[in-house]
């Protein structure tokens, strides 16, 4: 898989998840502003982001959300006295709270994805047989003596 598309992938699964933890009613006050961490750390993990690549998503989403909360506010006539300056501060805010959100928490999961997966090497500190051998050759040959 190509690594670009890999980012792509994961922004869109991590905005997704970010949509979602909008929508439950009276929850959405805790997981609404969690929710660029959340998505990202789920993306992040399921798609083994390096830190470059989290970094990509955490970019992607912070302009992708920035440049669309003024203009749906703008659209929807949801606040429709704002100034084109506090909307541009708003955006740059919502910007950078999600870039930062999502690019380390997508940096965690990834790490963490990538832990998990690398085989853990044996040590050997002992020159003593494993518990698992059979102990029964060891006690034969001591009675033999």
């Amino acid at each position: 898989m190509s690594k670009i598309f890999q980012v792509v992938k994961a922004a869109v699964m991590a905005a997704a998840i970010s949509v979602v933890c909008l929508l439950p009613p009276i929850v959405h006050l805790i997981t609404g502003p969690l929710g660029p961490a959340i998505g990202g750390y789920f993306a992040g993990n399921r798609m083994r982001l390096s830190g470059g690549q989290a970094a990509l998503v955490g970019l992607f989403l912070g302009v992708l959300e920035g440049v669309l909360t003024p203009l749906l506010f703008v659209r929807t006539n949801l606040i429709p006295d704002f100034s084109t300056p506090i909307l541009v501060f708003f955006g740059g805010f919502v910007a950078i709270y999600v870039m930062v959100l999502s690019g380390a928490a997508a940096w965690m999961g990834g790490n963490s994805a990538r832990n998990e997966s690398e085989p853990e090497e044996p040590t050997h500190e002992t020159d003593e047989p494993a518990p698992s051998e059979s102990t029964h050759d060891s006690v034969d040959s001591f009675v033999e003596r």
